[in-house]
């Protein structure tokens, strides 16, 4: 298992930038009906580094096993 990441609060920013989306989905995602939760602090909407790997986490998705040539149902 994992060792869980100390609880940080990041920028929308450097959320988007973690995750490889743009800041406009980002804000999408953290807002009141969004999928991640959000702090805001002011002006300033944060991101809790441990809610965002409870988020990709929630988005895995694990291989389907492919069928090999000689496996069960597998042409020979």
């Amino acid at each position: 298992m994992a060792e869980p990441t100390k609880h940080r609060l990041i920028s929308v920013q450097d959320a988007a930038k973690l995750l490889g989306v743009s800041e406009w989905t980002m804000y999408r995602w953290t807002g009141k009906r969004g999928r991640i939760p959000a702090y805001k602090l002011g002006r300033r909407r944060l991101v809790s580094t441990v809610d965002l790997e409870r988020f990709l986490q929630q988005c895995r998705e694990e291989p389907k096993p492919t069928r090999g040539a000689g496996g069960p149902g597998g042409r020979k």
